[in-house]
């Protein structure tokens, strides 16, 4: 009997022992259990700020990209720059390494109501004979004379381009009625066919380019000056007293008189030559009061006297 009680009670402390042993094994597992989870956690919260962080990344690196982008296509587009200087305008070119120049242009003519008022504005640029277009401007070559920028220059007989010039535009010199000459730079590539209308007294264009000048100032450009001749050597246009004479084309012209009498006697001959009386010779003379003319004249061209109000 002793030995039945023995047993039994090894039996229950056998059960006990296990029973205690489970429940510290789900205990330790529940801690692992719980570690893991919040081990899964952190590394969760961990993977979130991560992610976070690397949105943020990619979003400032899109934002820095556009920046760059937009600062780059500022940097590349082309910023338009005019500045007035004295009498010429200077805008800068799409390249931005050149400019092109102007004293007046469409938009100029079209802002006046009348004729009169605009004359009235710019009197003393209408009354320039000559003028020296600067090589450069602001350390940048002048590359283009811009559309009118010289028109009605009535006064104009001299004017001096620049060497690094490769364009003229249309109507640059239109209606100069008092140009007779003028010298093409070596770099000019692009002349406008309209360049020089209505510019009568235009005999002589000295071309140092290779452009085919001759070509592009075709008869309807440039119908009221019929001794019109390119070439690239000295002008032929000879100073002679008080006159100009051209000599060109094997022919002998008087083309304008030059000094301050009121009453004007032609010379009796060009170096002993018979000579003519070229078209607008006489033009816009005010001052003048009479003109004898010599019977060794030949011939008297269209126009000649003009707007002159006393002959």
């Amino acid at each position: 009997m002793k030995k039945l009680v023995s047993l039994i009670l090894v039996f229950i402390m056998l059960l006990t022992f296990v029973a205690c042993n489970d429940t510290s094994t789900n205990e330790d597992s529940g801690e692992n259990n719980k570690e893991t989870n919040e081990l899964d956690e952190s590394t969760n919260i961990d993977n979130s700020t991560n992610n976070s962080n690397n949105s943020n990344n990619t979003n400032n690196t899109e934002d820095t990209t556009d920046d760059d982008t937009e600062d780059s296509g500022n940097d590349g587009s082309h910023k338009a720059e005019t500045v007035k200087d004295g009498i010429f305008t200077f805008t800068l070119n799409e390249d931005k390494t050149s400019y092109t120049v102007n004293v007046f242009s469409e938009a100029l003519f079209e802002s006046y109501d009348s004729e009169e008022a605009f004359r009235a504005d710019y009197a003393e640029v209408l009354a320039m004979k000559e003028i020296v277009i600067p090589s450069e401007y602001n350390g940048l070559p002048i590359t283009v004379i811009g559309e009118s920028s010289f028109a009605y220059c009535s006064e104009l007989t001299k004017i001096i381009l620049p060497e690094k010039l490769t364009a003229i535009r249309r109507g640059a010199f239109s209606y100069c009625s008092n140009l007779m000459t003028i010298t093409l730079p070596a770099k000019l590539t692009d002349l406008n066919y309209f360049a020089f209308y209505g510019s009568a007294k235009l005999v002589e264009i000295i071309n140092l380019s290779e452009l085919d000048v001759a070509s592009v100032l075709n008869s309807t450009s440039h119908s009221n000056s019929p001794l019109l001749e390119v070439h690239n050597g000295e002008s032929k246009l000879i100073r002679y007293g008080d006159f100009v004479f051209w000599t060109g084309s094997n022919n002998c012209c008087l083309m304008s008189y030059v000094g301050a009498e009121v009453n004007v006697t032609l010379p009796e001959s060009y170096n002993g030559l018979p000579y003519s009386i070229h078209n607008y010779a006489f033009t816009d003379s005010f001052a003048l009061n009479s003109i004898l003319i010599s019977k060794n004249v030949t011939s008297i061209g269209i126009n000649t006297f003009e707007n002159s109000p006393h002959l």
